[in-house]
């Protein structure tokens, strides 16, 4: 069944990739379907979409200045340095770590092994390198929805493989 933007037309992004084995159908879904909300129909970026819908996931809400906070982080487009799924991931996992009480060390080390971990699975944490190219004037928006999609579900594995 296809979204109503076509982002299920990505299943061979998901379906079969090892790293998915503690995901459910209904996390895949879950996932799809806030991509199409956040990314395709409200047309946000790609690391407000990750905080946002990790935020809807685990049911965490997060504060008007943490959405303002990233759209400042992730806006500087001419620069496209580290990859906005990669920063939006990143600041939800050091706030869902600080409100299960984690120290900043457990953080660095958290956030540390997930950048790791992130880089292999997509091969790059650098937005030129992953959206190939500089943003243009009258590109299509939903160029990083399927990467956005992969990056959203390898951050949810992640965190359920972690005890918190």
């Amino acid at each position: 069944m296809a979204g109503a933007h076509g982002l299920y037309i990505y299943d061979e992004l998901l379906i079969g990739e090892k790293i998915l084995e503690k995901l459910t159908e209904q996390d895949i879904t879950f996932v799809r379907e806030k991509a199409d909300l956040y990314f395709m129909q409200q047309g946000l970026s790609c690391g407000l979409t990750m905080l946002h819908s990790l935020s809807d996931y685990y049911n965490h809400p997060m504060s008007p200045q943490v959405y303002a906070a990233m759209n400042g982080v992730i806006e500087n487009r001419d620069r496209r340095d580290q990859c906005g799924l990669y920063k939006g991931a990143l600041m939800f996992i050091a706030i869902l770590g600080t409100y299960y009480g984690w120290d900043r060390p457990r953080i660095n080390a958290v956030t540390i092994d997930f950048a790791e971990k992130l880089e292999a699975y997509l091969g790059s944490l650098k937005c030129y390198e992953l959206r190939g190219g500089k943003f243009q004037d009258g590109e299509p928006h939903d160029k990083c929805a399927p990467l956005t999609i992969k990056a959203i579900s390898f951050t949810l594995e992640y965190l359920k493989n972690i005890k918190f």
